[in-house]
């Protein structure tokens, strides 16, 4: 299949991201600052973008790794009405 890897590595990418969505913020407030403190010190932002993105990745293979992005699907699947009757009716046919 052709992009798999890629897409896999977005996937990891994107659900790392997710988690450090919070920090984002500080982090680019603290950078900007930064640059305008030092007059221009992009070495240092570029830096910590490169090693937060690192991050990300591997955080978001752990939670691959560990189930943690199956367990949010679940918590998502338990407030969805569809799947609340698709399983009420699933098991409605097998008892």
């Amino acid at each position: 299949m052709r992009g798999y890897r890629f897409f896999q590595i977005k996937a990891y990418f994107d659900k790392g991201f997710g988690f450090f969505n919070y920090f984002k913020y500080p982090l680019f407030l603290i950078g900007l600052g930064d640059v305008m403190a030092s007059g221009g010190d992009y070495k240092t932002v570029a830096i910590v973008a490169v090693v937060l993105a690192i991050f990300c990745l591997v955080v978001g293979r752990w939670a691959y790794k560990y189930q943690y992005v199956a367990a949010e699907h679940e918590v998502q699947n338990n407030v969805n009405p569809f799947v609340k009757e698709m399983r009420k009716s699933i098991n409605k046919r097998f008892k």
